[in-house]
């Protein structure tokens, strides 16, 4: 992902998550996600993190959700890593549900290639916003 569009998608992601957060609807329900900065060795990279449920729901199937975007340093791209950790809920169960899980979240990356340059422009905006709130609140 190119260094200009990584940023906003990642606000484009939290606020998706954060979209998900009433229960038992859809293909998973979250309890919101938090967008970070962090120092890597070759820049700021970004990660969101959040717990999701799975549907159906009454598997009991949930899991952390780690979006890491890394810069490489080459020609300002950065690598998406995607860490899923099961805390609940079968190994079979999880696997399966994950499959559609997975499904949405693509559709998710192929929607943002479609968003106008201004609509990226704000996410970018909003996302500088709430690294500098949670910046405020951690020394707070």
């Amino acid at each position: 992902m190119g260094g200009r569009e990584v940023f906003g998608l990642c606000v484009f992601l939290v606020k998706y998550f954060d979209f998900h957060t009433e229960g038992s609807m859809g293909t998973f329900y979250t309890e919101g996600a938090q967008l970070a900065a962090f120092p890597a060795e070759k820049g700021e990279g970004y990660t969101i993190r959040t717990t999701v449920w799975l549907a159906p729901f009454d598997l009991g199937v949930s899991q952390t959700v780690l979006f890491r975007a890394v810069p490489t340093g080459d020609h300002d791209i950065y690598a998406m890593e995607l860490t899923l950790e099961r805390l609940s809920g079968d190994a079979s169960s999880w696997k399966r549900c994950n499959q559609r899980f997975m499904n949405v979240i693509r559709k998710q990356f192929l929607i943002w290639r479609t968003i106008s340059a201004e609509a990226k422009d704000q996410y970018r905006e909003e996302g500088r916003r709430m690294i500098a709130q949670e910046g405020e609140q951690v020394r707070g």
